[in-house]
């Protein structure tokens, strides 16, 4: 008789790859691929998720490792007759989860999930560790009550509690993606700072394009400050 618990920790660790990075950094561990269904507006499609950790504390027990980032794969990322469509998203609990019409970036995953499963062929990376761009849930907690208190704006919010007004690298994501698929893609974004940090670590982006979302009487002000004072693409409704 096989003993299944004494085969699940070999099991494990079969599953998970260690990715290399810069000189001097540990590698990544990246586990999966785990088959998913996932719930679209055309009915449920079928992902391969993958979950990544930057810190290794335990190699010998991945149980023990805290979650990471993580990576939804639609299709197949080598198919010769459409460039994968990738979207880089950084977790937001309040519009994600929640729904807040604070911002747009609940609205923003599920579009970008759309156009992903429509085009075919993509990856939409969730990067667990970018709440509030970079600076964690309970600062920016603290930076919405300084908007709301004293009429900041969100990056002068964040610099207010001696935070940068973006503290997000997207260096794990490049190596995921290139491990993922090493070949160039179509990126789904407004800000200006993703394709150029990709490309600093080596991908190779064909194209860009805008992924705008909903215009709310409670998102707008935010939405005009993305586009004023952090360089994205504007649509044209507030241009």
């Amino acid at each position: 008789m096989i003993n299944i618990h004494q085969n699940i920790p070999e099991y494990l660790k079969q599953r998970t790859k260690l990715l290399a990075r810069a000189e001097g950094i540990p590698p990544l561990s990246i586990f999966g691929p785990v088959r998913l269904p996932l719930a679209t507006p055309k009915g449920t499609t079928q992902a391969q998720w993958y979950v990544w950790q930057s810190s290794l504390e335990d190699l010998e027990n991945p149980l023990n490792m805290p979650p990471g980032g993580s990576a939804f794969v639609i299709g197949d990322l080598q198919r010769k007759s459409a460039l994968p469509l990738v979207r880089m998203h950084s977790v937001c609990v309040t519009g994600d989860v929640f729904h807040s019409e604070r911002c747009d970036c609940g609205d923003q995953l599920n579009r970008a999930m759309q156009q992903i499963v429509q085009h075919g062929t993509g990856v939409l990376l969730y990067l667990g560790d970018q709440e509030g761009r970079g600076i964690g849930l309970y600062r920016k907690a603290m930076a919405y009550a300084l908007q709301q208190e004293f009429g900041l704006d969100t990056l002068d919010a964040n610099l207010a509690l001696g935070q940068p007004a973006d503290a997000r690298s997207y260096r794990d994501a490049a190596v995921v993606l290139r491990f993922l698929c090493d070949r160039p893609i179509i990126l789904l974004t407004n800000n200006p700072l993703k394709p150029e940090s990709l490309e600093a670590e080596g991908i190779s982006i064909r194209s860009v394009r805008p992924l705008w979302a909903s215009i709310t009487p409670h998102n707008r002000a935010y939405l005009n400050t993305k586009v004023q004072r952090f360089g994205h693409t504007p649509e044209e409704e507030i241009m």
